[in-house]
């Protein structure tokens, strides 16, 4: 039997070595595990290996390499290889090179480094999972495909016997009855449903007798409110454009909201008359819900789950459209440096400074208001956000509390430590129309309190 390959891309060969033998000894050897050190060197080995008739399942790509990045390595790979499914590994991608790779790439999962090994084992385990039912499910519909041409042959002939064209429908029965994919047919003539497989029992959570007997039950009552414009004239539109695909949300009785795929089409006969809508309703929730979550992973600092250098920019780029409309909106960023933090990681390791880290980061918190934002920008750089504010006392306030509440000592894993803070601080908008002028400031602001002693603020 062929084994399925894997492709690690990466220009660091330690690095590249570790992730080849993480990979197999998670997964054994049912798999082939292939490496490259640049895109160039990836895309000759995925052509040498299709030459091959070789299956690539999985590719698992850096971001920054020699010759290209890696969104554009996994784009151009997708192009080639759509069914491939890809991870893109980086520490330092940015916001706009994830999305891009989501959309362009079908990007399966985003994993930063430095990784934890459980997590990169289980999310390939997932992902190749994933490629064989994706493969598996292809299979199905090939032989569903299969199923359905030798019916149209025999009811073309028309020299099938009533007992064979029962075993054949009883077949294509069971085919349907085995898809956990919904499948329905609606008269054209009536609109009422002429045929629903039984997997709309596991996916509405009823049982089938009632979705039969009211369609309006499925197709409106249980549809989430904000959706039902999307499914309110649904049949009219399948039977002008022909085909129609829609994405709508669901109310399961368990309390549970499911994102739903639907697609439908209208079967004509020999003549060109519709005779019926046919139409297949899939369950994308984890998708949707992976979406959300390499949406939520790019905009947030994995350590402390604070907003990250992303997100916080983009909250600053609304605050100053927001005073550019109203001249007499303030608000004010604060850069806060912590003081002494090199010397904890150094004396008792990343753990403890990690711990440390999180602690303060609760601490700031707890320091602001619930319209002000918090942001961790890296290693032991904090930025806040202080909006809609009047005038430079509150700002002071909320700095000398931050200063007082970071004096006070951490006691972690039987440690007593003491972390203070220099904080610069910028109000806004002044002339300011870039979010990285004003947090460049705010940052030069912080170095005039290290400058002076540390443990203070300045306004720049």
């Amino acid at each position: 039997m062929v084994k399925s390959v894997i492709i690690c891309i990466d220009d660091e060969p330690f690095i590249l070595h570790s992730l080849r033998e993480q990979i197999l000894r998670g997964i054994g050897e049912n798999y082939q595990i292939e490496i490259a050190e640049s895109g160039e060197e990836a895309f000759e080995l995925c052509a040498e290996l299709t030459s091959q008739r070789m299956a690539i399942s999985l590719i698992i790509c850096d971001h920054f390499l020699p010759d290209m990045l890696g969104d554009e390595i996994l784009c151009q790979l997708h192009d080639r290889y759509p069914q491939t499914l890809k991870i893109l590994l980086t520490g330092q991608a940015s916001f706009e090179a994830v999305i891009k790779t989501v959309n362009q790439a079908n990007l399966y999962r985003y994993i930063a480094k430095p990784w934890n090994e459980m997590d990169l084992l289980l999310t390939v385990k997932e992902a190749l999972r994933s490629y064989e039912q994706t493969q598996q499910l292809k299979d199905q519909n090939k032989t569903l495909e299969k199923v359905n041409q030798e019916l149209q042959k025999e009811i073309k002939e028309r020299q099938q016997t009533e007992q064979l064209l029962k075993a054949s429908e009883s077949r294509l029965e069971s085919i349907l009855n085995s898809l956990e994919d919904v499948v329905w047919s609606v008269s054209t003539e009536t609109l009422e449903l002429m045929y629903l497989s039984p997997a709309a029992e596991h996916l509405y959570g009823y049982p089938l007798p009632i979705l039969l007997k009211n369609s309006i039950f499925w197709k409106q009552d249980m549809v989430h409110p904000e959706d039902r414009v999307i499914l309110k004239y649904f049949f009219a539109q399948v039977l002008t454009k022909k085909n129609v695909t829609i994405q709508y949300r669901i109310l399961h009785p368990n309390g549970e909201i499911r994102w739903l795929k639907e697609c439908a089409q209208v079967i004509e006969d020999e003549q060109g008359n519709p005779i019926r809508l046919d139409g297949v309703i899939y369950n994308i929730t984890q998708q949707k819900l992976r979406e959300d979550q390499l949406t939520h992973d790019a905009l947030h600092d994995s350590l402390t789950h604070l907003p990250n250098r992303a997100f916080f920019l983009q909250q600053l780029d609304l605050e100053l459209n927001h005073s550019h409309c109203d001249s007499n909106y303030q608000f004010a960023v604060l850069f806060v440096d912590l003081d002494g933090f090199k010397t904890v990681n150094d004396n008792l390791g990343h753990r403890v400074g990690d711990l440390l880290l999180i602690a303060i980061a609760q601490r700031l918190h707890k320091c602001l208001r619930n319209s002000d934002l918090i942001a961790r920008l890296g290693g032991d750089e904090f930025t806040i956000l202080l909006s809609d504010i009047q005038d430079t006392t509150r700002v002071v306030e909320i700095t000398e509390r931050i200063l007082r509440e970071l004096s006070c000592s951490f006691t972690l894993e039987n440690h007593t430590l003491y972390s203070g803070a220099s904080i610069g601080i910028v109000i806004g908008p002044s002339a300011y129309t870039n979010p990285l002028d004003l947090l460049k400031d705010a940052d030069s602001a912080m170095y005039q309190v290290k400058q002076t002693g540390k443990g203070g603020y300045v306004f720049y």
